[in-house]
């Protein structure tokens, strides 16, 4: 048997699995693997929820965020601010196709919203 592992997940093939796939394809984004990419980004990487909310969910006070869950079409993430505390429903600008994308998707998703976001300080100040 080979261990396979990616981001979010891991498995394991047979060798025949293994012989006759050339391509293996990274699993669909299921409960479980909503649950796995939730658990990874609000234990190891809180800070850019927190940004995806800022900027994507139009939430520039936002002070603590959690990812509550994943589908292909985006991402529903609970906020709290001065405010209180509420859910963002966060839409991706393509649908998903498995865990790989998910991926991919957030990596690009978070330099997109700290560029963005260093540069509304700058613009306010010139205002």
């Amino acid at each position: 048997f080979q261990l396979i592992v990616r981001p979010f997940f891991c498995y394991s093939l047979s060798r025949t699995e293994v012989i006759f796939n050339k391509k293996i394809m990274s699993e669909l984004i299921t409960t479980e693997v909503s649950k796995r990419i939730c658990q990874h980004m609000n234990e190891d990487h809180a800070e850019a929820v927190v940004l995806y909310a800022q900027f994507f969910g139009n939430l520039a006070t936002a002070k603590a965020a959690q990812m509550l869950s994943v589908d292909s079409q985006g991402m529903d993430i609970q906020v709290e601010n001065s405010d209180g505390v509420s859910t963002v429903r966060i839409e991706f600008e393509h649908h998903l196709q498995d865990a790989r994308d998910a991926h991919d998707t957030l990596i690009a998703m978070l330099k997109d919203a700290k560029a963005n976001l260093r540069e509304l300080p700058e613009t306010s100040a010139v205002d």
